[in-house]
């Protein structure tokens, strides 16, 4: 079984039909720690009993999730629900099945290690005298620099090394 507090997704919010919008609009409409009342719907659905959430207006917010609807089906007539937060899928919803009013968990929080801002680049001391160009002017005069550098060392090695090439 499970603990007598537990949070449990409801489904049926997700497609493009009028009833599906009417159910979304009521998910958006709540606020967490609205209480919810389960209902058990007549029929089956995949061989499981289906059990409905509705609203404190009366409005339908979607079904339990068919994996978790045989074990609350059972419980309906002592399970207290609150609504917990939105969700892409429709909702989720904190039921306790003891009779007791059921309160909202504390937030989840993920332990982690926390991460610092980067620190301050340093103060560079010379920074005033040679300012940086941007980047690319940079690089064009780098460029044309290189080139020129380049073509003078052909002409001034020659002196430099033996007919045969470099040594």
């Amino acid at each position: 079984m499970f603990d007598s507090a537990f949070s449990l997704p409801v489904v049926g919010a997700d497609g493009a039909t009028a009833r599906n919008a009417e159910r979304r609009a009521e998910i958006v409409r709540a606020r967490p720690g609205d209480p919810l009342t389960l209902r058990r719907e007549h029929g089956k659905r995949g061989g499981l009993p289906m059990v409905g959430v509705y609203s404190e207006r009366g409005v339908q917010m979607g079904y339990i999730w068919p994996d978790r609807s045989q074990e609350v089906a059972g419980l309906v007539a002592v399970a207290r629900a609150i609504y917990r937060s939105a969700d892409a899928f429709g909702c989720v919803i904190h039921i306790t099945v003891d009779g007791s009013t059921p309160t909202l968990p504390p937030p989840y929080r993920r332990a982690g290690r926390r991460v610092d801002p980067p620190a301050a680049p340093p103060h560079e001391e010379f920074g005033s005298i040679f300012p940086l160009a941007p980047r690319g002017h940079a690089y064009a005069i780098g460029a044309a620099a290189k080139r020129t550098y380049k073509a003078d060392l052909r002409h001034s090695d020659k002196s430099l090394y033996p007919a045969g090439g470099r040594a």
